[in-house]
């Protein structure tokens, strides 16, 4: 699934990339796998922040936190979780994307995933640069 959706993303329209990853959720759905059903809802997210379509993003994440919850899925959990504060980055809902970053921020330190916090401290830096905040302790003490 991973290397589909890269290609997916890279190689065809947005409109293609939702319909594999719509497909990819159904089946997932269908067959009760829970750990892809999430993986597809945040693929689907990807393709829709591109689309610019706000209502979907936000219904996507939240179903995808819900599916994720209940499987105990920590990592899928927090990758949804970070999707639903770019959803609140992007039309500039500063004070809800930072809450959601610093709790993804411990949910992953707490994973012990490197590649994750990477990505994390990209979305947290370019909203710290939103506020003009250029300092190395934006994440505050005991972070």
């Amino acid at each position: 699934m991973y290397l589909e959706r890269k290609l997916a993303l890279a190689s065809r329209s947005l409109e293609e990339a939702y319909a594999i990853f719509e497909e990819n959720r159904i089946v997932a759905n269908q067959k009760g796998l829970p750990h892809f059903e999430a993986q597809a809802l945040n693929n689907l997210v990807i393709v829709a922040i591109a689309r610019g379509d706000l209502e979907l993003e936000q219904n996507m994440c939240q179903s995808s936190i819900e599916i994720a919850s209940r499987a105990f899925d920590a990592r899928d959990l927090a990758i949804a979780e970070e999707n639903l504060a770019v959803v609140a980055h992007l039309p500039r809902h500063h004070a809800q994307a930072w809450e959601g970053y610093l709790r993804v921020f411990r949910r992953i330190r707490a994973l012990g995933n490197p590649a994750m916090l990477v990505r994390l401290g990209r979305n947290i830096g370019e909203l710290c640069l939103s506020f003009g905040d250029v300092s190395a302790d934006f994440l505050g003490p005991g972070a």
